[in-house]
């Protein structure tokens, strides 16, 4: 660690191991407080050490400082801006620690600040928002308590029509609508079981009817069976006959061709009876 000196006229609150701060951020303690005569002035002469690789620059000032009104006091070394740096051992300049009222007084200015650029402008301005707010709740009052007494009248108009309906004649009405409702239900009831068991019975015909045609023991099954033979039958005769028709076809046209070659052949034959050896 590297050693410094300061020199203060009042050293209340500091002794051995009183921490020593660089802007806020701890470097050291102090070490020593020893008295002194300057003529006829008394100083204390504070000799505390800081971390030896901390360079302070030479326009720094070291003040005795308390975070607040109940901390413990300590050295806070304002940093300058200057490029040269205190040597081991030297003698950096002290001020005192800073006057309460002064403080104080600092902190009552910036309220007095923040009063003024911020919350003043805020009432402000909640003000006027409350006022417009007041004077639109003013404009439309008697709007809203009109459609509250429209609406209003409009209810008691419609009860005294629920009241009408409600009379008692209308009420017999009703009931008798709802009873006829409760018949009308129950024959519509009546309906659909009967038709139920009508579909009922058509599906039993539709099964029979299914059970005629497929059985085979059954007597439609039979006839079915039966006209199936026949046709086959008829259709092989058919086929018979056509066919003797179309060979008697081939056979005429032979004999229209030949006609037509030898029209003679009709009258007489065309093998001589008397053959050139008999004569």
């Amino acid at each position: 660690a590297s050693e410094y000196h300061t020199y203060y006229s009042n050293v209340t609150g500091l002794g051995y191991g009183t921490p020593v701060f660089f802007e806020g951020y701890r470097i050291g303690q102090i070490e020593t407080i020893t008295p002194g005569y300057k003529q006829t002035k008394l100083d204390f002469k504070v000799s505390y050490s800081v971390l030896k690789v901390w360079k302070i620059p030479n326009d720094s000032v070291a003040q005795i400082n308390s975070a607040g009104l109940l901390a413990d006091m300590s050295i806070n070394i304002k940093g300058g801006e200057a490029t040269v740096y205190f040597k081991p051992n030297a003698n950096i300049p002290g001020q005192p620690p800073a006057d309460l009222f002064a403080q104080l007084a600092g902190v009552s200015e910036n309220i007095t600040d923040i009063t003024e650029e911020k919350i003043k402008p805020m009432l402000d301005m909640l003000y006027e928002r409350l006022d417009s707010i007041t004077l639109q709740i003013d404009s439309g009052l008697p709007g809203i308590m009109g459609n509250v007494e429209a609406s209003t009248n409009e209810l008691n108009q419609l009860m005294k029509t629920a009241n009408q309906i409600l009379s008692g004649e209308n009420t017999e009405n009703i009931d008798a609508f709802i009873a006829n409702l409760a018949k009308l239900s129950d024959q519509m009831q009546l309906s659909v079981t009967e038709l139920d068991k009508s579909l009922s019975n058509i599906n039993g015909l539709v099964s029979d009817a299914r059970g005629l045609i497929s059985a085979d023991d059954s007597d439609m099954a039979q006839l079915l069976k039966t006209a199936s033979k026949t046709m086959l039958a008829l259709s092989n005769k058919l086929d018979s006959i056509t066919n003797e028709i179309e060979s008697a076809s081939m056979n005429l046209n032979e004999a229209t061709n030949l006609i037509r070659k030898n029209p003679s052949s009709l009258i007489f034959s065309s093998d001589p009876e008397v053959m050139d050896d008999d004569l």
